[in-house]
């Protein structure tokens, strides 16, 4: 295959590969309507390289017995200054040059008549800026849908560290599409920009001849031997040996506690901000749960306890996406009962839908009345440690019941780190009712 713009070191095949997944990408975003002729995995894959090479240039055969209007739509990408503000997001990363790419020729279709806008026309001329207008607007648009999509690889990856590749995101390149769209999703995902989530819960660690290094220590066990030791002259070897004396690795098992469960409030009082605050805080406890190998449980609740999502062990993109698509398809509205919540968070528990949480963490505004003796003992039968976010609210009921408690007034993410802090230090030993 011939690219449009200059890319000498890209076998062909691995260029036909990306333009024809662009494709297909654009395919199904148009909703399985036919494609305009000149829309082929040449013009796809040279869009890609665009985006992707740091400085793309025009090949100078553009033009030469290539199709008038890929010339002219190629030419209006690179030319124009809405593309240079987008190169950021997608230069060197092959998924946001995907997303970007497809956004791009996606809108740029639904813009253009079949024919690129020559019939009924003026010329050449007035085609090519009808061209050059539909590719400036397409470009604003893709910008946002690559900001958010670079977002939603960061997060992705980020929950799977050392665990995929660039190609297991190819299954959800349109799912990140259509998210990068929601107003819902790209306000989350704000929140969270530029926050370094710490480590979530205290680890708890035994002594293990085959485990993780932890640092040295002295001994006598020669499997565990610093090599600075085998250095030692004979005779000093030998007599370290015979006291115990040689520097060792110390060596330990790490173990962890067991799921995070996320209970969170989206009855009518939590609209606007609040909501979109609380998911911020639910995706935080996520990637927070996962780098640890934490499964990881979230159910949305009213009146109402709605569907329980459960991403366990090592996820794969697809798990990370749905999660987010749970959490920016809710709207916030309906009545509260925390009660009534807790209550199914206990029978998931203790039905073994959910196996070996204790920890559960409730963001609310506390806005409902409950009793402090119902409420004790649904999580003294299911052994639950009970995490109360307050967000913008107070309810003394809930804090006499919880393990740990936190009023929120300044919904910020210097706020949101102390929630997952919070939850990190009293979620080993703590006991309910002294907050």
């Amino acid at each position: 295959m011939k690219l449009l713009v200059k890319a000498p070191e890209i076998p062909g095949v691995v260029a036909e590969y990306h333009g024809e997944l662009i494709v297909r990408l654009v395919g199904k975003l148009l909703g399985g309507s036919s494609l305009p002729d000149w829309m082929d995995p040449q013009l796809a894959a040279s869009i890609y390289y665009a985006f992707y090479l740091p400085i793309p240039i025009l090949d100078a055969e553009v033009g030469k017995g290539e199709s008038s209007l890929k010339e002219a739509i190629i030419r209006a990408v690179v030319e124009d200054a809405g593309f240079w503000r987008v190169k950021p997001k997608t230069v060197v990363d092959r998924v946001t040059s995907l997303v970007a790419s497809a956004s791009l020729l996606e809108r740029v279709i639904r813009s253009l008549p079949k024919d690129g806008g020559k019939s009924g026309m003026g010329g050449e001329a007035e085609a090519s800026d009808m061209v050059r207008r539909a590719v400036s607007a397409a470009l604003q648009q893709a910008e946002k849908d690559a900001e958010t999509a670079k977002r939603i690889e960061s997060l992705i990856s980020n929950s799977m560290i050392g665990n995929t590749s660039e190609l297991a995101f190819e299954d959800v390149l349109e799912s990140m599409l259509n998210l990068a769209r929601k107003t819902d999703v790209s306000r989350v995902l704000e929140k969270l920009e530029g926050i370094k989530m710490p480590a979530l819960f205290a680890r708890k660690t035994s002594r293990f001849t085959k485990g993780w290094i932890e640092g040295v220590e002295l001994g006598g066990n020669l499997e565990r031997v610093h090599p600075s030791q085998l250095a030692l002259p004979d005779e000093a070897f030998y007599l370290l040996y015979a006291e115990s004396r040689l520097l060792l690795y110390r060596r330990v098992f790490t173990s962890y506690e067991g799921p995070l469960y996320v209970l969170l409030d989206k009855s009518g009082s939590m609209s606007g901000s609040k909501i979109d605050w609380a998911r911020a805080v639910a995706i935080a406890l996520f990637q927070a749960a996962l780098r640890e190998r934490r499964p990881f449980y979230v159910r949305f609740f009213d009146a109402m306890p709605h569907s329980l999502l459960s991403i366990r062990g090592r996820p794969k993109p697809r798990s990370v996406v749905e999660l987010l698509e749970y959490l920016g398809t809710v709207k916030a509205g309906g009545g509260t009962d925390i009660t009534r919540a807790l209550a199914a968070a206990a029978s998931d528990i203790e039905g073994r839908r959910v196996k070996k949480a204790s920890e559960v963490v409730l963001i609310t505004d506390g806005e409902d009345k409950l009793s402090e003796s119902i409420v004790s003992e649904i999580l003294s039968r299911a052994r639950m440690n009970l995490h109360t976010v307050m967000i913008g609210g107070d309810n003394k009921s809930l804090k006499t019941v919880s393990a740990s408690y936190m009023r929120v007034a300044k919904l910020s993410g210097g706020e949101l780190l102390r929630v997952v802090d919070m939850v990190g230090k009293t979620s080993r030993g703590a006991r309910r009712g002294k907050p």
